[in-house]
């Protein structure tokens, strides 16, 4: 295990819901002062960098996340570099007994893989707590069934604990709501965007093989 490795014990682990959040609300002065520095998971930093492949008004997600990294303030897991070999098959097979049908590497677009990835993580180098908005961690979830002692701190809890003043407190999760749900609207659009021009382009190849065959 390297030496980045060992320092990733020092740090909670953050998963991708909690970063957008982050970035919607402006926190990072205060979040970094407070932690020093985050862990990813491989496969959280494979999304949120799917924002740099969006034309949206969100792109600065991806790049703020590029800038942090950076000045070394963001520490990422790599599953072939930083866990031992003896262990990996260990965690592989885990993740397939949760019914995720590829390895850690692959098939990123699983749902909710990403953040058992994180939890498989935290649980590994025996992070301090982990920072995710996903249902499955909080009581009664699937996640806390399975990972019992990890502490799993949401946005709600995460917010308490780096703004102080209650009314901006209030205001900032107002805030980051009304933006969480502009970028989905947006999503949105953008995919409807695009499934009417494959529609069109369907359309448009069907005919010109009715008139190679049909004429």
């Amino acid at each position: 295990m390297n030496h980045e490795a060992i320092e990733f014990s020092r740090y909670p682990i953050c998963d991708t819901d909690i970063w957008v959040r982050i970035c919607l609300g402006n926190l990072f002065d205060v979040i970094f002062k407070k932690y020093k520095k985050l862990v990813v998971a491989d496969a959280v930093e494979n999304e949120i960098l799917k924002w740099e492949r969006e034309n949206s008004n969100f792109t600065f997600i991806a790049n703020k996340y590029n800038d942090y990294k950076d000045k070394g303030l963001i520490l990422v897991i790599d599953h072939m570099k930083d866990i031992r070999v003896e262990d990996r098959l260990i965690l592989e097979q885990i993740l397939f007994d949760l019914g995720f049908e590829s390895c850690f590497y692959y098939g990123m677009s699983e749902k909710d893989k990403a953040e058992y990835v994180s939890a498989l993580y935290a649980d590994y180098f025996k992070m301090p707590f982990m920072k995710s908005n996903d249902h499955a961690f909080s009581d009664g979830g699937k996640g806390k069934v399975l990972f019992p002692k990890l502490l799993v701190k949401d946005w709600y809890k995460t917010t308490e604990e780096l703004i102080f003043d209650t009314m901006v407190r209030i205001r900032i999760r107002s805030l980051v709501d009304e933006k969480c749900k502009r970028m989905s609207d947006e999503r949105q659009k953008n995919l409807n965007k695009y499934m009417d021009y494959k529609n069109e382009d369907l359309q448009n190849q069907l005919a010109l093989l009715k008139t190679k065959f049909c004429s």
